[in-house]
């Protein structure tokens, strides 16, 4: 019994020590888009949930080489315009690689703190505005009835596509305990007729898929 006793004690020691110095974390942030219109501002958001861990050097060979990663869930927000339409954004083209982290350091991959907790994930205040370089990309369908209406929007020139008095205010973050939401679905076109296409036949920007707007699931 005592040598059972040790053996337990050791393995609980062991865990303890693997927990401790490579941890995982779990974070959620909200991204908000903001648009200027005649009447006001207009607002749509969503929550992506992001799971970092890390790893250790000498496990690295069954992950890839790597020994941090992370994994984020959730969809892309889109603000409704009600009879001018509605602005979504999509995780594809240039911010594609980018949802997390450098959505908070603005410069490449944001550090880490002892222990591999995330600065900005242990902020729980934190708020930011992001660059334009840092954007998703903004789409608007002509006809929310065919997705091959698909329109990329330029930033600085959504009154092309939504008319006078209409400009991107900002899009910014903030970390947040609200859960993902299924929304964006709800107001998409249907991507069926798509099905068993190649993303040339498809012939939509950047070979943007539905899944860039819903059910996101990315590994770093």
């Amino acid at each position: 019994m005592k040598a059972l006793g040790i053996w337990i004690l050791l393995v609980v020691g062991i865990v303890a020590y693997y927990k401790y110095s490579y941890p995982s974390y779990t974070y959620r942030y909200k991204m908000t888009v903001e648009v200027d219109t005649p009447d006001g501002v207009k607002s749509g958001s969503s929550v992506i949930e992001v799971h970092t861990t890390q790893i250790p050097q000498w496990l690295k060979h069954i992950a890839g080489g790597q020994t941090k990663g992370s994994r984020a869930y959730g969809e892309a927000p889109f603000v409704d315009l009600g009879d001018k339409g509605i602005l979504f954004t999509a995780f594809r083209g240039s911010y594609a690689d980018r949802l997390y982290p450098r959505v908070y350091s603005g410069k490449g991959h944001a550090g880490w703190k002892p222990g591999g907790v995330p600065e900005y994930a242990i902020d729980k205040a934190f708020k930011k505005e992001l660059d334009e370089e840092n954007y998703p990309t903004l789409v608007y369908f002509e006809d929310l009835s065919d997705v091959k209406t698909m329109n990329v929007v330029k930033p600085n020139n959504i009154v092309k596509y939504f008319g006078d008095g209409f400009n991107l205010k900002s899009l910014k973050i903030e970390v947040t305990n609200e859960k993902p939401q299924k929304e964006v679905e709800l107001v998409l076109p249907d991507f069926k007729k798509l099905s068993g296409l190649s993303t040339r036949e498809r012939g939509l920007p950047f070979g943007i898929t539905k899944t860039d707007f819903v059910g996101l699931k990315y590994d770093q």
